[in-house]
């Protein structure tokens, strides 16, 4: 029972030392308590995605969508128009680019800059930071290099403002790093 106690709390200490803010250029975190905003989630792997809905449920965001990636972005910019406020899009991935894999579903690409220019829109990536350079538009991007619970409670800890952030990009991309 020790063991398996250390072990959690290791994993928690290293999740949160890991939470890198790669750029903040308006200041959008800490985004405080009930997060007025809307809030989007992209993953490949659906069991991330929905520890990560019930996270966003539980600090109070008002609107949350799930896209699918493997689905087509057809009404998607209907639906992205009729946001006005900020937006919050979490992308649940691994990225491996030296295989020419992304992790961006690319029929959203579009849409999302397109809303990037119109309202602040906060990237939160669990677990690379190489999707950052896809919407270097964003206002916030903010990564975790693991999507397990123990990254993504430290990621809402510091979009919070209960924790600083305190990881480094251990990789250079093209948007406006810290």
């Amino acid at each position: 029972p020790d063991l398996l106690e250390s072990g959690s709390t290791l994993a928690h200490q290293l999740a949160d030392a890991a939470v890198t803010v790669l750029w903040d250029r308006d200041g959008m975190v800490p985004l405080g308590p009930n997060i007025p905003v809307t809030t989007l989630t992209l993953a490949d792997h659906s069991g991330a995605s929905r520890y990560w809905t019930a996270l966003l449920q539980e600090a109070g965001c008002r609107s949350i969508f799930t896209l699918d990636p493997s689905g087509d972005a057809g009404g998607l910019a209907t639906e992205l128009a009729a946001i006005s406020g900020p937006v919050l899009l979490t992308i649940c991935a691994v990225a491996a680019p030296w295989q020419g894999l992304t992790g961006w579903a690319p029929q959203f690409l579009e849409p999302l800059r397109a809303l990037a220019r119109r309202v602040p829109l906060g990237l939160v990536l669990l677990g690379t930071p190489y999707l950052a350079d896809a919407l270097p538009e964003a206002t916030l991007a903010i990564c975790t290099y693991a999507y397990g619970a123990e990254s993504q409670q430290a990621a809402m800890a510091v979009l919070q403002g209960f924790n600083e952030a305190q990881g480094k990009c251990p990789v250079n991309l093209k948007g406006p790093q810290r």
